[in-house]
């Protein structure tokens, strides 16, 4: 095991890491190919709970590198269990009454393993003696007794998915057919969790299903959570949801605090991001799943203190279970903010910015590489290439980036795409492209910008392992339609009310000072009507 990591490993420490500065025509490749002889600290095991008969959880501390710390083995006895990036794990399938003891060792990139942590031993419980005369069950959830406290289902055309959510960790059962016999098939969880999410494949469109959850107690006794029927979508929906706009990610000490607005798409089910550590995640389970729902906003805690840079991808996901490209922003620790993937640190600590005005030459030319003409911009029936000078684009449209699958090299690892922001063009925003689902060409669907202006549209092409770079810019007007305000016009509107604040301060004073007078001379003519005093003396 150790053997087969090291060689992974290895291959990783060879990849190149490629930073690009919008400003001139020079990009740096930096490769961390030195000799790495320093062990990761060792981890420290804080808890080994039994939290039934057949498993056990497992937590320890996070451990620090010079370069970055890979990953975590998982011991149990002398045998190894788990190899996993995350500091949590739960051992399921073990025997009641049995003792196990636990240790773990972190390992970096270039396989320097730590010394073994502490170790930890925990005894599993007894499965529970049978209950006599339990005809009539406590409704509440209890430890004995398993009760959902929701139960949501969100059909699509072919799949539907399931999430159950309890008060007491427990483990789930789903069955479902076309009958109340379940005929069709079911899948379980395999360890003890409050809430369980899960996904049932292969239905046909327009069907009606009949479903039965059971759930499991930690001892191991069951009972029925939920049954009930579900409807699979009538239409065929293939299309990728629009990205959501305005995707930034900004440090706050070990913080990240991640900003995004909501596409405008009427089946928009939830956002999901998604972090990682190495790279940009390109699907949903890419990473860890930091954030899912419909809110605008989310906090990743202290990750900056276990990692620099970090990668976030936040996908759209439609109610036929569609998943947009992607829009990614990365931030480094000590780095106010991240625009997209255009503002990062270089190794010196200076923000830079990448993707503008980079060499359009490919570094390897063993590589295909698309062309110019290649990369298609697409917007109702305009159709629009990177050879194109300007591109016209309507502000209140959304559109669709393009590269047909069989220009460009299969192994690529990652192209992103760049829009600069027409209102401020220190910001922008970046999208991944993907493979759509009939492979017939790499996407993204970028939403309306509402706001007219010159802006730049950048595409680059990375594969790190390659130490590949191709990049592609070309010039976009948007263009005013009902509803958008040009920058001029936004220019324009603020100095407008500026001038309007001044007046109105202005006028303000003038009334003062004019009441000032006015009280003034009020005062002078009852003091001139007044008759003079008259004084007397006794002689």
């Amino acid at each position: 095991m150790r053997l087969t990591l090291l060689l992974l490993f290895s291959l990783l420490v060879c990849t190149g890491q490629v930073f690009a500065q919008s400003d001139t025509s020079e990009f740096t490749i930096r490769v961390f190919g030195g000799a790495d002889t320093e062990k990761p600290t060792t981890p420290t095991l804080l808890s080994a709970s039994a939290i039934s008969p057949t498993q056990v959880d497992i937590s320890w501390s996070t451990s620090t590198d010079n370069y970055s710390v890979a990953g975590y083995v998982l011991f149990r006895g002398s045998s190894t269990i788990a190899t996993t990036t995350q500091t949590t794990f739960s051992d399921v399938g073990l025997s009641a009454s049995t003792s196990y003891s636990y240790y773990v060792q972190a390992f970096d990139l270039a396989g320097n393993y730590s010394s073994s942590s502490n170790i930890l031993s925990v005894i599993t419980p007894n499965f529970p003696p049978p209950v006599e005369n339990d005809n009539e069950p406590p409704p509440q959830s209890t430890a004995a007794r398993v009760v959902a406290e929701s139960v949501q289902i969100n059909p699509g055309y072919s799949t539907t998915s399931i999430l159950v959510s309890s008060v007491f960790p427990a483990r789930f059962e789903i069955k479902w057919g076309r009958t109340a016999s379940y005929e069709l098939g079911y899948i379980s969880s395999e360890s003890l969790l409050r809430d369980y999410l899960t996904t049932i494949t292969d239905l046909e469109p327009g069907t009606i299903y009949e479903y039965e959850i059971i759930g499991y107690t930690p001892f191991g006794k069951s009972n029925v959570v939920d049954r009930g029927q579900f409807k699979t979508l009538n239409e065929l929906d293939l299309s990728a949801p629009t990205n959501v706009v305005n995707f930034s990610a900004t440090a706050n000490v070990g913080d990240v605090v991640l900003n995004w607005d909501l596409p405008t798409d009427n089946d928009l089910a939830y956002v999901r991001i998604v972090r990682s550590h190495l790279s940009f995640p390109t699907n949903l389970n890419e990473g860890a799943v930091v954030y899912q729902g419909t809110e605008t906003k989310s906090i990743d805690y202290d990750v900056l203190f276990r990692y620099s840079p970090v990668y976030y991808t936040a996908f759209a996901v439609d109610t036929s279970g569609n998943v947009s490209s992607g829009a990614v922003a990365v931030v480094y620790a000590n780095q106010s903010i991240s625009d997209g993937f255009n503002n990062i640190l270089n190794e010196d600590g200076n923000l830079i910015p990448i993707g503008d005005d980079m060499p359009s030459e490919i570094v390897q030319v063993d590589y295909t590489m698309p062309e110019s003409g290649d990369i298609f911009i697409i917007q109702d029936s305009a159709i629009f290439t990177f050879e194109d000078l300007q591109i016209p684009l309507n502000s209140l449209e959304r559109f669709l980036v393009k590269i047909p699958a069989d220009t460009i090299t299969t192994n690529i690892k990652t192209i992103i795409v760049s829009l600069q922001d027409p209102t401020d063009h220190r910001k922008s925003y970046s999208f991944l492209l993907r493979l759509n689902k009939d492979r017939t060409a790499y996407e993204a669907i970028l939403a309306p910008m509402t706001v007219v202006g010159a802006s730049k549209l950048s595409l680059t092409v990375y594969d790190f392992e390659a130490q590949l770079v191709g990049n592609y810019t070309t010039e976009v007007q948007f263009f005013a339609d009902k509803g958008a305000l040009t920058t001029d016009e936004l220019k324009s509107s603020e100095q407008m009310l500026y001038f309007w604040f001044i007046g109105f301060i202005l006028f303000l004073l003038i009334l003062l000072l004019l009441w000032i007078i006015l009280q003034k001379r009020d005062e002078d003519k009852r003091d001139d009507s007044q008759p003079p005093k008259r004084y007397s003396t006794d002689s």
